[in-house]
């Protein structure tokens, strides 16, 4: 927001038409966008998908599951298993070493 703020982007739209920023891009802009990248990456992309990676990426990392959700805002930790598209064998996994509890440094939000 800082950014968008010092670029002068005062548009609520993610994607804000660039004649008019009132406005948003139109629709098949960001389509083309997603048919680029799918083509680029080989998988299919939407825009709503980069959501699911954000968030499956920090739990990945090992920030619990409750500071991911400071971090996108939501109110409850429901919407997290929602977008959290990691496997939970591999969730689980990050616990145990050698067949002991491993919990490592625990990560706050004051560590990121």
């Amino acid at each position: 927001m800082n950014e968008r703020k010092e670029k002068g982007i005062e548009s609520e739209w993610l994607f804000p038409d660039q004649a008019d920023m009132s406005k948003p891009m139109q629709i098949t802009t960001v389509n083309s966008w997603a048919i680029t990248f799918s083509r680029l990456s080989g998988r299919d992309f939407y825009i709503h998908s980069l959501r699911h990676y954000f968030v499956s990426a920090l739990s990945r990392a090992g920030i619990p599951d409750n500071v991911v959700v400071q971090i996108v805002g939501w109110s409850s930790s429901e919407m997290f298993n929602v977008y959290n598209d990691n496997p939970k064998d591999d969730q689980i996994a990050q616990y145990f070493k050698d067949g002991e509890i491993s919990v490592g440094n625990r990560k706050d939000l004051s560590d990121i």
